[in-house]
């Protein structure tokens, strides 16, 4: 029985065994990750926006947080498209400019591993995967990478993410908040809150977007404001 359904009884809910988020299946819950449920979703929520614009998803690059280790994460790669560009996950940052391989990827999603167990003769030569442990970490095109996690942490301002679509599956909390969401668009001088005021203009079809389209999977990535 999962906490949800003790805090229901507890609060004497005559319904208190009707709860299915985390529960075991033997007790009648169902379990996400098989089903996709929260997945299925989100991938409905991108599917529309591409189909709204006429798009064909196998034409986009895509850059993921959250990775085939997690519920979110690992479905989304087995149900999406597009051609991979970078993915961040707890054990570290993954970058292709090339693609990275769809069939390591989905090797990584059924076996839920963490990015760190990627194969990485997989990537191509300007390709790379940098640890969260690792320090002073040179990369190919000779970036110096002083901290791994910090790298990680920050990787979807960095200068290699940059995709069509950006879906976070996961990744650290309020990651995009107002005194920072400006470092995704290439316009000097502008601030969050000039962007709340609209004072940024319409930059659809202009290449000073790092994200074309954002679809907010995990729902605390980016904070309210």
């Amino acid at each position: 029985v999962c906490s949800s359904d003790l805090h229901a009884k507890s609060r004497g809910y005559k319904q208190w065994k009707s709860f299915t988020t985390g529960k075991d299946a033997g007790l009648g819950g169902i379990p996400h990750d098989v089903y996709g449920m929260t997945s299925r979703g989100v991938r409905a929520y991108v599917e529309g926006v591409y189909e709204k614009l006429a798009l064909n998803e196998t034409n986009l690059t895509k850059f993921q947080t959250g990775g085939p280790d997690g519920d979110l994460g690992s479905n989304e790669i087995k149900l999406s498209k597009e051609r991979y560009i970078a993915l961040v996950d707890g054990s570290g940052s993954l970058h292709d400019p090339e693609g990275i391989d769809r069939t390591e990827l989905l090797r990584l999603a059924n076996e839920r591993l963490m990015l760190k167990e990627f194969n990485k003769t997989k990537l191509s030569s300007k390709g790379f995967f940098v640890a969260v442990s690792e320090k002073n970490r040179s990369l190919p095109d000779g970036t110096l990478v002083q901290d791994g996690e910090s790298f990680r942490n920050s990787f979807h301002f960095s200068q290699y993410c940059h995709a069509d679509t950006f879906i976070p599956c996961g990744g650290r909390p309020a990651s995009i908040q107002l005194d920072n969401v400006h470092k995704l668009i290439n316009v000097p001088g502008v601030n969050g809150q000039a962007m709340i005021e609209g004072k940024v203009g319409n930059l659809a079809g202009t290449d000073k977007l790092k994200f074309k389209y954002i679809v907010e999977g995990a729902n605390l990535f980016i904070t309210d404001d």
